[in-house]
């Protein structure tokens, strides 16, 4: 972005951690601010499903009620399904549609705030051609490469690779992680070969959660800096 402060300041600024914050500031090249801020809202909540103890039925019941929500490309564009359909159902969320989809109330509730609040600060940032509160955040509609390639902008040194084991490992430094169990790429449809992930999560195994699929040749596109060519085309990885 061609801004009038430092980037380091104005990752500074956001009230999320700096991968994210580069993510928002990507997002005006993108044209996909929209996207992001509520995608970067749902993350901020940590979960938004309420996960069923104990009965395989409620757990079908709940697989069945993500895929209505799900998309191959992973779970930040689910997150963003979600988030849009809580919208539609009014402000104040309707406690009977969260219990029936398995959704949080309160999460959802706290993730829209966090939505309104960071749409705030992008709007402080005004680059050129932008009219501040009289324009809407740019959308990407339904571009999903550039809402990835965005989320990858921040997240470049968080992308995995699956391996023959069926395991994935991560494309800079070869570590073994597996998808979480909750990811809509763990439960619906064959794993992609490349993700990007939001966070590690240990409990027992390495876990990788919210997770997008991606293309290998993006991460020298977007992080010549970080990666080697031949780690996007199955050489050995850096690290």
């Amino acid at each position: 972005c061609r801004l009038t402060t430092p980037v380091g300041e104005q990752l500074a600024d956001f009230p999320v951690e700096p991968k994210l914050a580069k993510c928002l500031l990507e997002s005006w090249d993108r044209g996909c601010a929209d996207e992001i801020v509520t995608i970067a809202a749902a993350l901020s909540v940590k979960q938004v499903w309420a996960h069923p103890r104990g009965s395989r039925a409620a757990k079908d019941k709940l697989d069945a009620v993500m895929a209505e929500f799900a998309v191959g490309e992973g779970d930040h564009i689910t997150l963003l399904n979600v988030m849009r359909a809580f919208d539609d159902e009014g402000s104040g969320g309707d406690p009977e549609w969260c219990s029936e989809n398995f959704l949080q109330l309160r999460a959802l509730k706290r993730a829209v705030e966090v939505q309104r609040q960071l749409t705030g600060y992008m709007r402080r940032i005004d680059p050129p051609g932008f009219q501040g509160a009289r324009d809407e955040l740019p959308s990407c509609g339904e571009d999903t490469v550039s809402l990835r390639k965005c989320l990858l902008s921040g997240y470049f040194s968080h992308a995995a690779r699956l391996g023959p084991d069926g395991l994935y490992h991560t494309v800079r430094g070869g570590h073994v992680v597996q998808l979480h169990p909750t990811s809509v790429l763990a439960k619906f449809g064959a794993p992609p070969e490349f993700v990007v992930f939001h966070e590690y999560v240990s409990v027992g195994s390495e876990y990788i959660r919210d997770c997008s699929r991606i293309e290998g040749k993006w991460l020298t596109e977007i992080a010549p800096h970080f990666y080697m060519s031949q780690d996007s085309r199955g050489g050995r990885g850096a690290g």
